[in-house]
This record gives structure tokens, C-alpha cells and sequence, in this order.
């Protein structure tokens, strides 16, 4: 059995056909990715090679993207927690070699990858290959933008797409398809997303990061696009644009049925095609090797350009952070200084007193300087040099907790709470969840956020807007456990 298996996966590898058509059975994100990797680095160079796939849910960001910038980092790790599977790769954050920006999968998208020669390298080539089977399926408006986007128009129809957008109102067309390309010498790698009929408002969700606004980074930002769905099925779509390329490279004897259904590698004039089973990237598979580097936490954050983090936004148009009732938001500041995922410099301090706000600044930088960012489980154990031994004991009762020395406890814990809120850490809500729990707050994906009364207040050191924004957030995530129910 086993060398059955490593003939398919050989054969693959070592095919030499100027054309070649592949299905990966597997939904692990990081083992279509390493597939698609090996393909590019072993196809024949003069070779045309198209991958196709369906991942399970998890958000892939690009080879230069910042991860607390573009993800809602908590909410994804909740719905990793919460999710009934035991899966660890399901909801995963994912790194992939190639530029581009910051896109969810799941089951109601399809993943499309060409490999090809460099020479003949266009950004919409196969763009234009796609949008070209998406109007022969009757999705009539699909055409590729300036951004080489595939997009639709913007209007619903009886048996049309479901409309969606990241930002509401919006009266132009809908995004459905992006891409992101990755040059090598004499390869060129072009791979997007379709969306047929993924769950628009977690991709929204999970691609709202609360940091976002605090965040000064390097690298490549995602640009906001409103989107949307065509509302087609996965064996219709994959149909069309294996057709469409068949067409394109005037290939003759393209039957996708026989390579849909062949236990091993099959071939006519000029292409051969197949099936990549689920167990490629298992242990002794030969993609694992390649599936494991991109599983690596130093691949996913500390591939990161140099951001900084400032509690008073760039942007004009954006409020300075808050901090809730136990600090002064006028005397109170952060500036942390990130650079390949590691904490070069941090300067916090939360008094109106220059001599103790250095004091503090210098304390937090001995605290997080060096400190890996994505190993650190709770920002407050590092606040303690903000505290002033004589407030210990001390319930808030000062104005904002505050005295000319330092924080008091209360204080303190609002503050690391507001920290690991910017960066994704922690228990949403900032306590653990019940998956049954957090079912009961939705009956309708679309009802409007309904104010609780329990749960927010001075009592947990929060004021009614961060209560707001908390339950809001819970409701959020009980959408998207709903949706994954359905």
C-alpha cells in the first residue's frame, strides 16, 4: 500500500507534460500550499501546470503582511476553541509564500493556482481565464478590474449572487475573486480565491483587526474591497475553468470526469492530470516537509515587518485609544516598537508627571524589550513597573486610580486588558465562552446587536462603550459559530 501511494505522488512530481491539471483532495491549508510550492519548483520549466482546492476555514495572509494589522487575531483563535472540531488546523492563521493580501477560506470558496513560464507571465492572463468561465455560467457582468480583481455588479437577482461587503452601503460592483503572484527564475505562480458561496460576514469580521487604527507597519496592506458571491456551485465552477483551459491551450481528449475519477496519474495529447490524495502531507508524505515550515510560528510572525504600535493614531480622523474608567486617556500612552515579530522598544506610562512617566516608560521597556510577540499570554504582568508600592490594596477611588506615583492595581489590569485587546491576546471577552453559551445570543444572523445588562460596567473595570463594544464582539462570534452549524 504504501508504495502504491508513493508512485501517485512520484508520478506527479516527476511528470513531464506541457500541460497538467490537478484536484488536491486535502482541505489543510498548509498542505495545498506546500503542493502548490513543489509544483512550482518542480513542474518542467516550459510546463503549464493548474491547481485546484478547497480549504477549511482559516485566514491566509501574504509573505509581507502584518498579522495584527490585517487579522482579528482573538476572534480567530475563539472560533478555533469553540469550534466543535478537533481539527488544530481548522481556523488557522496561515503564511503564504507569495505576496498579495490578507484573504478567509472556507468551504464556500475554491482555491485556484497556475504555474507557469515566466516569459509569459501577465497578471490577468488567468484572471481573464476565470472571470471568461464564471459569464459562461451565467454570471454575465464577472470581468477583471484595474486591480486585477474579478468583479460583478452590485445588484440581487432571483437566482443571481448573494450580495455581501466588508463596507456597507456601497452602490459599485463586488469583489469575488483575488489574486496573488509569486516570480522565480523562469517560473511564475499565480493563485486566487473565488467566492461561490462563502460566509461574507466572518470574512469581514475576521479581517477587521481592533488594532488597525494604532498600528504604523511596513509591508503590504490589504486593500478593502466590498465583495460579494456568485453563487455558484464547486462541481460547476471547477467544470468551467478546467474546460476554459483546456480551451485555452487547445488540448484535445480533456476529459475532467476520467481525472476526477483515476487513482493515479492520467494523460492524453500534450496533458496529463489527477488527483492529490489528503495523505500527501502527512508525516511520510512528501509534501509534509513543506507543510511543516509553513506551520512554524517564526514563519507566521516573525516573518513580520518592522511595525509600531501608538496609542495616538496617525490618522487624523481617528479618536486616541482609550483606556476606561481607571486611566486618564490624556495622560496615558503607548508606543511599542515591533520589528520581525520581536519587541524592540516600549515606552508606557499612564502619569501627568514627566519624571514618573519616564520612570514608567523606562520600567515597560526592560519589561518587553526582547520579548517575542506572539509568546506573550497577558501585556499585564509586565505593567508592574507602573505601580506604586503604597497604592497596593487600593480600590480606585481617585479620579482615574491614579496618584502622582503610579497606577493602581485596577488600573494596571485595565490597561494590560486594553493591550491584549490591540494584539488578539486572550479569552474573548476577556473570559472563557461556552459554545452553547454564546449560540443562545443569535437566532438570526442579521438581528441587530441587542445591549446586555449583565456583564459590563464599573463592576468588571469597564465603562458602558468597552461593555458595548464587548458584547457586540460576542455576538459576532456567535454568528459565525451558527453559521458554521448550518
Amino acid at each position: 500500500m504504501r508504495r502504491s501511494r508513493d508512485r501517485v505522488l512520484d508520478d506527479i512530481l516527476s511528470c513531464q507534460a506541457k500541460h497538467q491539471v490537478y484536484f488536491s483532495t486535502s482541505n489543510c491549508p498548509y498542505a495545498n500550499l506546500a503542493i502548490e510550492q513543489s509544483l512550482l519548483e518542480n513542474s518542467p520549466g516550459d510546463s503549464t501546470v493548474l491547481l485546484m482546492y478547497v480549504n477549511k476555514p482559516c485566514v491566509v495572509i501574504g509573505r509581507n503582511q502584518n498579522p495584527w494589522l490585517e487579522v482579528h487575531l482573538r476572534r480567530l483563535e475563539a472560533l478555533r476553541q469553540l469550534s466543535p472540531s478537533t481539527d488544530p488546523t481548522r481556523y488557522a492563521l496561515v503564511r503564504r509564500r507569495s505576496g498579495g493580501g490578507a484573504v478567509v477560506h472556507d468551504r464556500g470558496n475554491l482555491n485556484y493556482s497556475v504555474i507557469y513560464p515566466a516569459s509569459e507571465f501577465r497578471r490577468d492572463k488567468y484572471a481573464e481565464l476565470v472571470a471568461s468561465s464564471l459569464r459562461k455560467l451565467g454570471v454575465a457582468s464577472a470581468r477583471v478590474n484595474e486591480r486585477h480583481d474579478i468583479v460583478i455588479d452590485n445588484n440581487r437577482r432571483p437566482g443571481g449572487f448573494q450580495q455581501g461587503a466588508v463596507h456597507q452601503p456601497t452602490s459599485g460592483p463586488l469583489k469575488v475573486s483575488g489574486s496573488a503572484y509569486k516570480l522565480t527564475k523562469g517560473r511564475a505562480l499565480h493563485h486566487g480565491t473565488c467566492l461561490l458561496h462563502s460566509h461574507l460576514g466572518r470574512i469581514s469580521r475576521l479581517l477587521h483587526s481592533p488594532g488597525r487604527a494604532y498600528i504604523k507597519a511596513r509591508g503590504v496592506e490589504s486593500v478593502r474591497s466590498a465583495i460579494g458571491n456568485v453563487m455558484v456551485g464547486h462541481d460547476a465552477f471547477r467544470a468551467a475553468v478546467v474546460k476554459e483551459f483546456g480551451l485555452m491551450h487547445g488540448l484535445r481528449d480533456f476529459d475532467l470526469e476520467s481525472i476526477l475519477a483515476a487513482q493515479h496519474l492520467i494523460s492524453g495529447p500534450g496533458w496529463a492530470g489527477g488527483l492529490i490524495p489528503d495523505y500527501a502531507a502527512d508525516t511520510d508524505g512528501i509534501f509534509w516537509e513543506g507543510a511543516q515550515k509553513l506551520k512554524d510560528p517564526a514563519w507566521i510572525y516573525q516573518q513580520t515587518p518592522e511595525f509600531e504600535v501608538n496609542s495616538i493614531p496617525s490618522d487624523e480622523d481617528t479618536p486616541p485609544l482609550r483606556f476606561g474608567p481607571f486611566l486618564q486617556d490624556s495622560e496615558t500612552s503607548i508606543s511599542i516598537k515591533v520589528q520581525h515579530g520581536t519587541i524592540q522598544h516600549a515606552r508606557i506610562s499612564s502619569s501627568a508627571d514627566p519624571h514618573v512617566a519616564e520612570r514608567q516608560a523606562r520600567s515597560t521597556n526592560e519589561q518587553l524589550s526582547g520579548r517575542v510577540l506572539h509568546e506573550i499570554t497577558d501585556f499585564e504582568p509586565y505593567l508592574v513597573g507602573l505601580s506604586d508600592p503604597s497604592l497596593v490594596g487600593l480600590s480606585g477611588s481617585s479620579p482615574a486610580g491614579l496618584s502622582d506615583h503610579g497606577l493602581n492595581p485596577a488600573s494596571q489590569n485595565a490597561l494590560g486588558s486594553r493591550l491584549n485587546y490591540l494584539f488578539g491576546i486572550g479569552h474573548y471577552g476577556g473570559r472563557r465562552h461556552h459554545r452553547s453559551a454564546l449560540l443562545t445570543k443569535v437566532d438570526d444572523p442579521d438581528d441587530e446587536v441587542e445591549e446586555e445588562e449583565e456583564g459590563k460596567g464599573e463592576e468588571e473595570g469597564e465603562d458602558e462603550e468597552e461593555g458595548e463594544e464587548q458584547e457586540e464582539e460576542e455576538v459576532d462570534l456567535a454568528k459565525d459559530l451558527d453559521e458554521e452549524d448550518k
